[in-house]
């Protein structure tokens, strides 16, 4: 007959049920993190419900998992379910946002109060609408770890996150992208130069994975892996002639080193279009912070909008609506139209100036 029996986390992180039987301490060892813990304790209830145990011990002092155990065993959890790319930029939020600031804290042990110092510290940096979607993915990590009996209950339940700003951000005028673009170091006019002549999404599903056996100069095409959203998997964009000029001239900065003139050499098909002193890069947030203040834009402007102006371009100057919307990965024209609300604007104003006059 089992005497005692308690639920306990070691220092060193591992979770264990500790028992006695006929007065010697006997340990079952479950490992680290949240589903250790979950393995515990649902050894321990199977024990009591079987009635093998008369007695015991006071409950460890341990408050269940942290949030940052909690949030490694969903991610794990989804990756069978949710595409690479949401895996991805869902990690990097966690680690190096959301979790340095509350990922310590053991999930119990959150309150409304925690969160609300989070939103001021958070406010000073970024909109309310990406605060509202960070705490929207925490909301999902407790709430699934309450189906997973990870949790007994969600602890923030029904707390209310802050309302959604959302704006309208207008796409950079021609006179904003040759200020930014003048100012640009290589990789990031390269960057940036891709995304206004091609409408790809700035970042490592499209624009960071292109290299140079996706660019076909003879044909005048460049070749987009879409990320993956539910759309068009494939799509080849045309080389707008100023474009493709950019292009050549890369080409012949990125190709090896020929001594004899004649024999002009081409860079290695695998090397990334986009690069740093011949590495490749995840990121141009910090140098587009640079750049931007350099350049004297003030307003709120992101690398992303150098796509809008892409769109925004080719529908106000009455380009095809289908056209446009498969060059940009959407596999429907009414997605395009709901984004770029602000050329309708645009192209309703050009069709109302051309009503005839009736005085």
């Amino acid at each position: 007959m089992l005497t005692f029996m308690a639920v306990v986390q070691k220092t060193d992180g591992r979770w264990c049920v500790v028992h006695y039987v006929e007065g010697r301490q006997r340990w079952k060892y479950f490992g680290r993190g949240a589903e250790a813990e979950k393995k515990a304790r649902d050894y321990d209830a199977s024990l009591k419900n079987s009635g093998e145990v008369r007695c015991y011990r006071k409950r460890s002092k341990t408050f269940g998992p942290t949030l940052t155990e909690l949030v490694d065993a969903y991610l794990k959890a989804k990756i069978a379910t949710i595409s690479p790319v949401s895996i991805l930029n869902m990690t990097c939020k966690f680690e190096s946002v959301i979790l340095p600031q509350i990922g310590h804290l053991k999930a119990m042990k959150l309150t409304p109060s925690i969160l609300d110092e989070y939103i001021v510290t958070r406010s000073s940096d970024v909109k309310m609408t990406t605060i509202h979607r960070e705490l929207s993915d925490l909301q999902a990590v407790l709430n699934w770890s309450v189906k997973r009996r990870l949790l007994i209950r969600n602890p923030v339940q029904g707390y209310e996150k802050p309302k959604r700003d959302d704006e309208v951000i207008r796409p950079p005028s021609q006179s904003e992208i040759r200020a930014i673009l003048s100012k640009a170091p290589d990789h990031l006019k390269r960057a940036l130069t891709i995304c206004y002549f091609t409408g790809l999404r700035p970042g490592n599903s499209e624009l960071f994975s292109l290299t140079w056996g996706d660019v076909d100069l003879d044909a005048d095409f460049i070749h987009i892996l879409s990320a993956k959203k539910g759309g068009i998997r494939h799509r080849s964009i045309p080389l707008h002639p100023s474009f493709k000029r950019s292009l050549e001239k890369w080409n012949d900065q990125d190709s090896p080193k020929s001594k004899d003139p004649e024999k002009k050499k081409e860079p290695d098909k695998g090397k990334p279009l986009v690069h740093y002193r011949g590495k490749s890069i995840k990121s141009i947030k910090t140098t587009w912070k640079t750049v931007k203040r350099k350049a004297g834009i003030t307003r709120r402007l992101r690398p992303y909008d150098f796509r809008h102006a892409f769109a925004t371009a080719m529908l106000s100057a009455g380009g095809d609506l289908k056209s446009t919307s498969e060059m940009l990965g959407h596999t429907r024209s009414d997605t395009t139209t709901r984004i770029y609300q602000h050329t309708n604007e645009v192209m309703h104003r050009q069709n109302i100036d051309r009503l005839p006059d009736i005085d």
